[in-house]
């Protein structure tokens, strides 16, 4: 949008109308020549021509004097509703952009947390380390911490990024006792979905049982 001076939008604004004016008064002029006697013609001339001038002249100035106070609020008006326009534009094309579904992990409930804890109690006690991602992931993790320390599991935490960057989802290795015990449990307790890593604890080499990886939340996952 160019930027307008004051004296560009008085003159935009001043309604100039001397074509027709002088038109109208070319037409009075000559019906007072040929309809009225001479001496009356004249004083009906000398009026026209007055307010000729005036039309012309005296009143498009003073209508460009009074536009020009009120440019400035002029253009501003014209302005914000340039921007108001921009913002619609650009509001519309916000609304095509393809919409991301992108979930976050919720936390265990307490029936849920109560439920896991039942399934597990009788479970031998088993050395877990949980990782996460992100702060969901790590809210998340704090209730299943909840559950294993009350079943008296030893629980260690990772520092979360670096053991669970780039997973996606629930997972549980290595392959080997209680990951398969342990993935039924969550899956009955809660509406996860958990995997299974197949890598031994031999090929992990870790000195703890199992590790839960709590990764980003899937999306377009059903789950809550």
């Amino acid at each position: 949008m160019a930027r307008e001076s004051r004296f560009q939008r008085a003159w935009r604004d001043t309604r100039i109308s001397i074509p027709r004016e002088l038109g109208v008064a070319c037409i009075a002029g000559f019906l007072a020549w040929l309809l009225l006697p001479e001496d009356q013609a004249m004083e009906e001339l000398t009026a026209i021509g007055i307010a000729v001038i005036a039309a012309v002249v005296i009143w498009p100035c003073a209508e460009f004097a009074w536009n020009c106070l009120r440019a400035p609020l002029r253009i501003a008006h014209d302005q914000i509703s340039h921007l108001e326009d921009q913002k619609i534009a650009l509001q519309a094309q916000i609304n095509d952009l393809p919409k991301l579904n992108i979930d976050t992990w919720t936390l265990l409930t307490v029936d849920q947390q109560n439920e896991l804890f039942k399934l597990l109690s009788d479970s031998n006690h088993h050395s877990i380390y949980i990782a996460s991602s992100g702060s969901e992931g790590r809210e998340l993790a704090n209730t299943f911490h909840d559950v294993f320390s009350r079943l008296q599991w030893p629980v260690q935490r990772g520092v979360g990024f670096m053991d669970a960057q780039g997973c996606e989802g629930l997972a549980l290795t290595p392959c080997d006792e209680p990951a398969p015990s342990l993935q039924s449990a969550i899956e009955s307790a809660t509406d996860f979905t958990v995997d299974v890593f197949q890598v031994s604890r031999e090929q992990a080499g870790y000195d703890f049982d199992t590790m839960l990886i709590i990764g980003a939340k899937p999306w377009r996952a059903a789950n809550t």
